[in-house]
C-alpha cells in the first residue's frame, strides 16, 4: 500500500489561562440559567471555555502525514534507537519484529498501536525497567523540552507517540507534552491509534460542512460517534470542534469506543471521586432538552451549565463513564474533568485504554515465522527465529554467513521436531473420529502450559491419531492436521460420541456464598481436572479457577476448558 500524506496548516484558538477561566465563570462571565436557555432557544451557538495549564501555548504542528509504519523516517534516531531496543529488525520490503506482526503472526508494515498493545511479545518487554528506561531516553535525542532523567513517564508516552506517528510534534523539535489538545486532535489520536493507513478514507462532506474543512477531519469522524459532542444535535460543530477538550469528555470518548459493554452495566459500577458527582440528566433539568425533543447544541449548553454550576455535578453521561474508567484503573479518585486534556495525557489514557480492550484478542509473537536473508539486517552471525506454531517460543539457531534461506529454513524446522520430542512422546492410534463435549482449548502440548493455538465447540468433530500421557498422569489425545502441526486435547474432553444437548446436569451446592454450580452427573468430586459446561454463569471475582474441577466453583461462565 502506498504512504498517504496530508499537510495541515493548524486552525489556533485563543489561549486561555486558568486565572482568565476563573474569572469568567465565577465573575461576570458566567451566565445565568434563564440567558442559557435564550441562547438555545435562539438558535445560538456557544463556546465550551476549558481551564488549561498556565504553560499553555499553541505549537504550530508542521504537518499531518499518514505513513504506514514500516515507511516512517521521522525522528530518525529516536526510532533507530527503539526498534534496536525492541529487536526490530529490517526485511527486504519493510521491518518485522513485536511491532510488525499481526494476531495471526503475519508480517504486517501497516500495524497500529492498538494491534501491537495486543501483542504479548511487546507488553512483556514495557514491563522491563531497563526497556522503558532505554525507550524514555530516546525522546532527549529528538526533543528539545523532554528530559528522561527527570520525567520518565512522560519522555516514554512522548516517544511512543513520535514513533507510532499518532499526533505529529511541531516544527521547532518540541514534544509540547502539556499543551492542551483541541476535541479534533483528541479524535484524530484515537482514530490514528487503531486504524490502518488507507488511502481511500476521505470525510464526508456533511461533517466537513458541519465542523469546517480540516485535514483532520478524515480521522476525526471516524470517532465522531462516540464523542460526548455529538453530531446529529450540531453540538459538535466549527466552534467546539477547534476548542480544547476537556478530560471527561475525553474519558467519555474512550469508554464508548472500548467498554461500551461496561457502560451499559454501569449501575453495578462503585466510584468515589473527590472533585464531582453524578448531576443527572443537566439537559432535561435546565429545558435544553423540553418536551423529549433535544435542542440544537444542547450537550454544548449542558457542559457550559456544569462548568458554571461544579457544585450541581456534571451530567449523568460523562459521569458514568468516569465511573467505568474508575474501575479499569484509568482514572483515581481526582478526575480534574473540567481541565483541558494534555498531549501527554492523552497518549497515556489512549495507550493504557487499548491494552484493557477486549476487540483484538491477545496473541504472542516476537517475530513472523520466516525471516528474509535479503538485507544487511539479518546476514549477522546469529538471529533468533520464531515458528508460528510455537507462538514466539521457539529458541535461536545459529545462522553461518553464506547460508541459504532454504538451509536456514530446513535447520529450523529440524530444531523444532527436536524440541517437541524431546518434550514428549507421542504413542500412535488408530485413527478415529471424536467429538468435543464441550467448548474447549486446542493446546500445541500435553498441557495447560502450552498456548491455546485452536478452540473447539461442544459436539465439533475432530479426527484424532495419536495419545501422550503427561507428567501428571492424565493423557491428552493428538488431532490429526492438515499441515502436520501439532495439536492436543486433554483426553476429558473427547468422546467417541456426541454429547447431548439437553440438560443433564445435577444441581450441588458450593460452600461459597450458598452460590450453586451445576455438575454433570458423570463427573466425580476427585476428577480434579474435569470441567463441566458452565455456559451461562458468572464468575465472581473471588473465584481462582486454576485448580478447580466441576461444582467445586462457582458462577464460572466464560471458562473454556483445558
Amino acid at each position: 500500500m502506498k504512504s498517504k500524506r496530508i499537510t495541515v496548516k493548524r486552525i489556533t484558538v485563543p489561549t486561555i489561562t486558568m486565572a482568565i477561566i476563573a474569572s469568567q465563570l465565577m465573575g461576570c462571565g458566567a451566565m445565568s440559567q434563564s440567558e442559557l436557555l435564550k441562547m438555545i432557544n435562539n438558535g445560538d451557538t456557544i463556546e465550551i471555555e476549558i481551564a488549561v495549564p498556565e504553560n499553555y501555548s499553541e505549537a504550530d504542528e508542521s504537518a499531518l502525514a499518514w505513513i504506514i509504519l514500516a515507511s516512517l523516517t521521522s525522528q530518525e534516531s529516536m526510532r533507530a534507537q527503539w526498534d534496536d531496543t525492541l529487536k526490530i529488525t529490517i526485511t527486504g520490503d519493510g521491518k518485522d519484529g513485536c511491532l510488525y506482526v499481526d494476531a495471526q503472526g503475519n508480517n504486517e508494515n501497516n500495524n497500529t498501536l492498538r494491534v501491537a498493545l495486543h501483542n504479548k511479545a511487546f507488553i512483556d518487554m514495557l514491563q522491563d525497567t531497563d526497556i522503558i528506561n532505554t525507550l524514555a531516553g530516546a525522546a532527549d535525542t529528538v526533543y528539545t523540552d523532554v528530559d528522561a532523567a527527570e520525567d520518565a513517564d512522560k519522555a516514554f508516552y512522548m516517544a511512543l507517540n513520535a514513533y507510532f506517528n499518532i499526533l505529529p510534534d511541531s516544527a521547532d523539535g518540541a514534544a509540547n507534552a502539556d499543551d492542551a489538545l483541541t476535541r479534533k486532535e483528541f479524535m484524530t489520536m484515537v482514530a490514528r491509534s487503531e486504524l490502518q493507513v488507507d488511502e481511500t478514507l476521505a470525510a464526508s462532506e456533511e461533517f466537513n460542512t458541519l465542523v469546517g474543512e480540516s485535514a483532520f477531519n478524515v480521522f476525526a469522524e471516524q470517532e465522531a460517534e462516540y464523542s460526548y459532542l455529538d453530531t446529529d444535535s450540531k453540538s459538535l460543530n466549527n466552534k467546539t470542534y477547534n476548542g480544547v477538550m476537556s478530560r471527561g469528555e475525553a474519558y467519555y470518548l474512550i469508554i464508548n469506543r472500548f467498554f461500551a459493554s461496561d457502560l451499559s452495566k454501569v449501575g453495578s459500577i462503585t466510584a468515589q471521586f473527590n472533585d464531582c458527582n453524578d448531576g443527572g440528566n443537566i439537559a432535561e433539568q435546565q429545558k435544553f432538552i423540553e418536551d423529549g425533543t433535544e435542542k440544537e447544541y444542547y450537550r454544548d449548553y449542558e457542559i457550559v451549565y456544569a462548568l458554571q454550576n461544579p457544585d450541581q455535578g456534571v451530567p449523568s453521561t460523562i459521569y458514568n463513564a468516569l465511573k467505568v474508567a474508575y474501575n479499569k484503573g484509568l482514572i483515581g479518585a481526582d478526575t480534574r474533568w473540567d481541565e483541558g486534556i494534555t498531549k501527554y495525557e492523552a497518549i497515556k489514557l489512549i495507550t493504557e485504554a487499548l491494552k484493557l480492550e477486549t476487540g483484538i484478542e491477545q496473541f504472542d509473537f516476537a517475530l513472523t515465522s520466516v525471516q528474509s536473508t535479503d538485507n544487511t539486517a539479518n546476514t549477522a552471525d546469529s538471529i533468533e527465529v520464531t515458528t508460528e506454531s510455537d507462538l514466539g517460543n521457539a529458541g535461536s539457531i545459529s545462522h553461518e554467513d553464506g547460508m541459504s534461506e532454504d538451509e536456514l529454513i530446513n535447520e529450523l524446522a529440524e530444531e523444532s521436531e527436536a524440541e517437541v520430542t524431546d518434550e514428549f512422546d507421542i504413542e500412535s492410534i488408530p485413527e478415529k473420529t471424536m467429538y468435543a463435549t464441550q467448548t474447549c482449548n486446542v493446546r500445541s502440548g500435553p498441557s495447560t502450559d502450552y498456548d491455546a493455538v485452536a478452540q473447539l465447540t461442544t459436539n465439533q468433530e475432530v479426527t484424532v491419531n495419536g495419545k501422550v500421557t503427561a507428567d501428571n498422569g492424565k493423557f491428552w489425545y493428538v488431532i490429526k492436521t492438515d499441515d502436520n502441526s501439532t495439536q492436543m486435547v486433554s483426553g476429558s474432553l473427547l468422546s467417541d460420541s456426541k454429547v447431548s444437548t439437553s440438560s443433564n446436569k445435577d444441581t450441588s451446592t458450593s460452600s461459597q456464598s450458598g452460590s450453586t454450580a451445576q455438575t454433570p452427573s458423570n463427573v466425580t468430586a476427585d476428577d480434579n481436572n474435569a470441567y463441566c459446561d458452565l455456559s451461562g454463569l458468572n464468575i465472581p471475582d473471588w473465584v481462582d479457577t486454576s485448580d478447580c474441577y466441576c461444582g467445586d466453583c462457582v458462577d464460572m461462565s466464560g471458562i473454556t476448558a483445558e
